[in-house]
C-alpha cells in the first residue's frame, strides 16, 4: 500500500524533525518495505558548504537535485525487481546523460545482474573510462560491466540477435531470420521493416526477457539486406558511362526519399 503524507508550515516550525522522525519509525513498522527519504534542507546543507542557506534559487536547485535522486531509486528499484544477480542484461545504450563518471559508478553499482553495455550516444564519460569501469565489482559481486562496446551479435538457443543502439536498415544476417534489437528512439518506433524492435525502457516501461522479444517479432517478416528486384537498380549496375551512371544513381537516391 502506498501512503503519501504532506507536511506544511513555515521555515523552522519543524517539519524536516517530524519527516524523521515519521521516516525513522516507518522504517522500524515496515522493514520490508521500499521507503525514499529526499529532503530539500539535507541537499540546501550539502550544495552550500555545511549552511543552510535559503533563497529561491538554492531551493529550485534542491529540487531539481531532489527529483533525479528519486528518479534514480525508482528506477534502481525497477531493474533489481526484475533481474537477479545471476541474469545476464544486454543495455542497448545512454545508461546516464551526466558526464560526472563517479555519479554514473555509484548508480551502477547497485543495478544487479552480468551488464552488458552497448554504448549510446550520450555514453561518451562510460566510454572514455571504459577499461577502470570493467573491472570494479558491484554490490552484487559481478564486474560493474562485463563488457563495454558500440555493437554486439549474439548466437543463443533462442536465435541470433544484432544489438545496437542506433537502429540499422541493413543488419548481420538479417536475411537469416537475425533480430535487430535497438535504442535511442525513446519512446518511437522506426519504420524500417522486418525484424527489428526498440527494446528502451521509455517505450516498454519494463525490461524486456528474451520471451518478450520473441513474441513482438515472431509474426515480423524477414528482409533481405538489399532489394534485388527493382530493375531501376539493373539499369545503373549496367550503365559503362560513369557519368550517365551517376545521373541514374542521382535520379534513385531521389525516388527513394520521395
Amino acid at each position: 500500500m502506498k501512503k503519501i503524507i504532506i507536511l506544511r508550515g513555515h521555515q523552522g516550525s519543524g517539519k524536516s524533525t517530524y519527516a524523521k522522525e515519521l521516516f525513522n519509525k516507518f522504517k522500524a513498522e515496515y522493514n520490508n518495505a521500499l521507503i525514499y527519504e529526499v529532503s530539500y534542507d539535507d541537499i540546501l546543507v550539502k550544495e552550500n558548504g555545511g549552511e543552510y542557506i535559503w533563497t529561491p534559487e538554492n531551493i529550485t536547485n534542491a529540487m531539481n537535485i531532489a527529483c533525479i535522486s528519486e528518479m534514480n531509486e525508482c528506477l534502481i528499484e525497477l531493474w533489481n525487481s526484475t533481474v537477479k544477480s545471476e541474469d545476464i542484461v544486454y543495455n542497448m545504450g545512454d545508461l546516464s546523460l551526466i558526464s560526472n563518471v563517479s555519479k554514473i559508478i555509484d548508480v551502477a553499482k547497485r543495478l544487479n545482474g552480468k551488464h552488458f553495455l552497448i554504448l549510446g550516444n550520450h555514453d561518451y564519460p562510460i566510454k572514455r573510462k571504459r577499461e577502470d569501469l570493467i573491472n570494479i565489482i558491484k554490490d552484487d559481486g559481478n564486474r560493474l560491466f562485463e563488457d563495454i562496446r558500440d555493437y554486439k551479435f549474439l548466437r543463443l538457443p533462442e536465435g541470433k540477435f544484432a544489438l545496437s543502439h542506433y537502429p540499422m536498415a541493413g543488419w548481420e544476417d538479417q536475411q537469416h531470420g537475425s533480430i535487430m534489437l535497438h535504442g535511442h528512439l525513446h519512446d518511437f518506433m522506426t519504420n524500417i521493416r522486418g525484424k527489428i524492435l526498440n527494446v528502451g525502457f521509455d517505450l516498454h516501461g519494463k525490461i524486456l526477457s528474451i520471451k518478450d522479444v520473441l513474441e513482438f517479432v515472431k509474426q515480423l517478416p524477414i528482409t533481405p539486406y538489399r532489394d534485388e528486384s527493382n530493375s531501376s537498380m539493373d539499369a545503373i549496375r549496367s550503365q559503362v558511362d560513369i557519368g550517365l551512371r551517376k545521373e541514374l544513381i542521382v535520379s534513385r537516391l531521389k525516388d527513394i526519399n520521395l
